[in-house]
Protein backbone atom coordinates (compact mmCIF):
# COMPACT_ATOMS: atom_id res chain seq x y z
CA UNK A 1 0.00 0.00 0.00
CA UNK A 2 1.61 3.26 -1.17
CA UNK A 3 1.20 5.97 1.45
CA UNK A 4 3.22 8.65 -0.31
CA UNK A 5 2.80 11.16 -3.10
CA UNK A 6 4.93 11.19 -6.24
CA UNK A 7 8.55 12.10 -5.45
CA UNK A 8 8.39 15.26 -7.58
CA UNK A 9 5.50 16.57 -5.51
CA UNK A 10 7.46 16.13 -2.29
CA UNK A 11 10.10 18.53 -3.67
CA UNK A 12 7.68 21.42 -4.28
CA UNK A 13 7.85 24.30 -1.81
CA UNK A 14 4.13 24.96 -1.44
CA UNK A 15 4.76 27.96 0.83
CA UNK A 16 5.51 29.90 -2.36
CA UNK A 17 1.84 29.72 -3.35
CA UNK A 18 -1.10 31.77 -2.10
CA UNK A 19 -3.45 28.79 -2.43
CA UNK A 20 -3.15 25.05 -2.78
CA UNK A 21 -5.99 23.27 -4.57
CA UNK A 22 -5.80 19.53 -4.00
CA UNK A 23 -7.77 16.98 -5.96
CA UNK A 24 -8.71 13.63 -4.50
CA UNK A 25 -6.63 10.57 -3.69
CA UNK A 26 -3.51 12.14 -2.21
CA UNK A 27 -2.24 8.67 -1.26
CA UNK A 28 -3.70 5.21 -1.60
CA UNK A 29 -5.54 5.44 1.75
CA UNK A 30 -4.80 8.97 2.96
CA UNK A 31 -6.79 8.93 6.20
CA UNK A 32 -6.07 5.32 7.16
CA UNK A 33 -4.02 6.51 10.17
CA UNK A 34 -2.34 9.51 11.76
CA UNK A 35 1.03 8.67 10.20
CA UNK A 36 -0.39 9.10 6.72
CA UNK A 37 -2.27 12.26 7.70
CA UNK A 38 0.84 13.71 9.38
CA UNK A 39 2.79 13.05 6.19
CA UNK A 40 0.19 14.82 4.00
CA UNK A 41 -0.15 17.65 6.50
CA UNK A 42 3.62 18.20 6.46
CA UNK A 43 3.48 18.62 2.67
CA UNK A 44 0.26 20.57 2.19
CA UNK A 45 -0.55 22.25 5.55
CA UNK A 46 -4.05 20.78 5.53
CA UNK A 47 -5.39 23.11 8.22
CA UNK A 48 -4.46 26.26 6.30
CA UNK A 49 -7.66 27.99 5.14
CA UNK A 50 -6.04 28.46 1.71
CA UNK A 51 -5.44 24.73 1.27
CA UNK A 52 -8.61 23.44 -0.39
CA UNK A 53 -8.83 19.66 -0.57
CA UNK A 54 -11.55 18.00 -2.58
CA UNK A 55 -11.35 14.45 -1.28
CA UNK A 56 -11.51 11.31 -3.35
CA UNK A 57 -12.63 7.84 -2.40
CA UNK A 58 -9.09 6.86 -1.32
CA UNK A 59 -8.92 9.79 1.09
CA UNK A 60 -11.98 8.93 3.16
CA UNK A 61 -11.03 5.85 5.18
CA UNK A 62 -11.58 7.99 8.29
CA UNK A 63 -13.64 11.13 7.56
CA UNK A 64 -13.45 12.36 11.17
CA UNK A 65 -9.64 12.24 11.02
CA UNK A 66 -9.71 14.33 7.83
CA UNK A 67 -12.01 16.85 9.49
CA UNK A 68 -9.72 16.97 12.53
CA UNK A 69 -6.65 17.79 10.43
CA UNK A 70 -8.36 20.30 8.15
CA UNK A 71 -10.55 21.88 10.81
CA UNK A 72 -13.41 21.85 8.30
CA UNK A 73 -16.28 19.60 7.32
CA UNK A 74 -15.92 17.33 4.29
CA UNK A 75 -18.03 19.66 2.14
CA UNK A 76 -17.92 23.46 2.43
CA UNK A 77 -17.65 26.75 0.56
CA UNK A 78 -14.74 29.15 0.86
CA UNK A 79 -14.56 32.74 -0.38
CA UNK A 80 -11.39 34.73 -0.98
CA UNK A 81 -10.98 37.88 -3.07
CA UNK A 82 -14.64 37.72 -4.14
CA UNK A 83 -14.17 34.19 -5.53
CA UNK A 84 -16.18 31.38 -3.95
CA UNK A 85 -14.93 27.81 -4.07
CA UNK A 86 -17.22 24.85 -3.45
CA UNK A 87 -15.20 22.04 -1.98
Amino acid sequence: MNQSVLPGIEKINFSNYEMILLGGDLTYYTSINRTSMDYCDSLFNLGNPNTLWTMGNHDLANRSLVEEYTGRPSFYSYTISNITFLV
